[in-house]
């Protein structure tokens, strides 16, 4: 009998590290996979405003949001030689007054499990205050939450991308939508399959990292590489980005997300 009972303990065990070890192959090939360019991507944008920010005053910024992003993809699709079409169809839900915080996000000395947990339940806190639905088909959902720095969650520097979830969240305050729409383009790229242009300490690598790479000498810059979202202005200086104009996708994006095959040299660079 206690042969038996340990034989059975072993398939259990057995069971659980297969079924855990298919739903981690089925994640990194959700990681993995390239977005379908031959139909518009669709991304909604969902304005979360909290207690004590004016959501008029909100409303009256980001009106027309979906309008700058999807012209702003179509633009930068544009510079690749490609025939004129919308590579991503942004829409935006109307501005939306919340009550309370989100949870906080686990540390990164959590666990594997308490972290996937943590961050589940995060996104699912911003779903439910955007009232989105299981059966909303989107390919990516962006939530836009405006508030106070001060109570607003801690994301590190521009915000959470999770892939695998189609969700990306964006946090700044009211007097900083217009750089916040830049963010929401780079989160919206994070879940296509880009990766941010900065090295470990915080640096932007040239030529990767820049909008002209090659601009001689390679200071100043004009513009951000989307996934580095700050403008090189002399070797050691940089600014943000003061909307989508001044705002690039660049040849190593490019081929990341899919738009090509090989990382060429953009039209007019």
């Amino acid at each position: 009998m206690t042969g038996r009972l340990a034989s059975l303990r072993y398939l259990a065990l057995l069971g659980i590290l297969l079924a855990v070890s298919l739903w981690g192959a089925r994640q990194r090939l959700a990681e993995r996979r390239l977005p379908d360019w031959r139909r518009s991507q669709t991304i909604t944008v969902c304005p979360l405003v909290m207690d004590g920010v004016d959501a008029a005053e909100v409303d009256q910024v980001v009106g027309g949001i979906e309008t700058r992003l999807t012209d702003w993809f179509t633009r930068e699709l544009g510079r690749y030689g490609t025939p004129a079409r919308v590579p991503v169809e942004v829409t935006a839900r109307p501005v939306r007054v919340i009550e309370g915080r989100p949870p906080e996000l686990p540390d990164a000395d959590s666990g594997f499990l308490a972290r996937l947990a943590g961050t589940r339940a995060f996104l699912d806190w911003f779903a439910t205050s955007a009232g989105v639905a299981d059966a909303d088909e989107r390919d990516g959902w962006v939530y836009l939450l405006v508030g106070p720095r001060q109570g607003a969650p801690n994301l590190g520097w521009h915000g959470l991308a999770v892939r695998r979830e189609g969700m990306a969240v964006v946090v700044t305050d009211p007097q900083d939508l217009a750089h916040a729409e830049c963010v929401v383009a780079h989160e919206a790229l994070h879940l296509f399959g880009a990766t941010d242009r900065r090295n470990r300490r915080g640096e932007i690598p040239h030529p990767v990292g820049y909008a002209e790479p090659a601009r001689l000498p390679p200071w100043p810059q004009d513009a951000a590489e989307v996934m580095a979202l700050l403008i090189p202005i002399s070797e050691d200086e940089e600014r943000e980005p003061r909307g989508l104009d001044e705002l690039v996708l660049g040849p190593l994006t490019a081929a990341e997300v899919g738009w090509v095959a090989e990382i060429p040299t953009p039209d007019g660079s």
